[in-house]
């Protein structure tokens, strides 16, 4: 037994062989354990093994990272968009165990999708990502779209957030101020108000 990292818990002269694991680790001591008495001799066949109880090391997810259009972007990003678009979006985050949940908000209202995968990679560092799909148009413009990462072992929840900046083209709308009918002489305001990003 490797003593620093596994030491005896119980008292083996009344046959418990109970061990205590230091410094629990997912990568090391996740599995199956058994408990195993060999023979008493060559010749008997005393040999007991125990059936297995799964250890599972709960660790929390080291980061989330934001992509439109397989793009990465940085937390806190503003991405540029037309109106009239279909964006992609993906978040991943990285490791956790059990894998962690992803949710979606936009403007604050937690939105839910069934697209969610587990990837490993091929050191067992796992990835858990969440995809959705948003037509974008100009009263989208300013909207904030956050992935929210939750998990047992974190102390907060993690996430990554863009703003939208929709762009859209000049909308132009005339105003007469007063009636539409005026006597010669009379003065008339005439207003024209233009909305367009940019």
């Amino acid at each position: 037994m490797f003593e620093d990292k596994y030491e005896w818990a119980g008292i083996l002269d009344s046959g418990d062989c109970s061990i205590r694991v230091k410094d629990a680790s997912a990568e090391y001591d996740t599995g199956v354990w058994q408990c195993q008495v060999t023979a008493s001799d060559f010749t008997q066949k005393d040999t007991l093994i125990s059936l297995g109880g799964f250890l599972s090391i709960r660790t929390h997810p080291e980061s989330v990272k934001l992509f439109v259009n397989n793009e990465s972007l940085p937390s806190k990003a503003v991405f540029n968009v037309k109106a009239g678009k279909l964006i992609d979006l993906k978040c991943e985050a990285q490791g956790g165990n059990p894998s962690p949940r992803l949710i979606w908000s936009i403007n604050n209202v937690n939105t839910t999708t069934d697209s969610t995968v587990m990837i490993r990679s091929e050191g067992g560092f796992k990835t858990t990502s969440i995809s959705l799909s948003v037509p974008v148009n100009k009263d989208d413009n300013l909207s904030e779209i956050k992935c929210i990462v939750t998990h047992q072992a974190l102390k907060e929840v993690l996430e990554a957030k863009l703003t939208l900046n929709v762009l859209y083209p000049p909308n132009v709308k005339t105003k007469i101020r007063s009636n539409n009918i005026v006597t010669e002489g009379e003065s008339v305001t005439l207003t024209c108000d233009v909305d367009s990003n940019p």
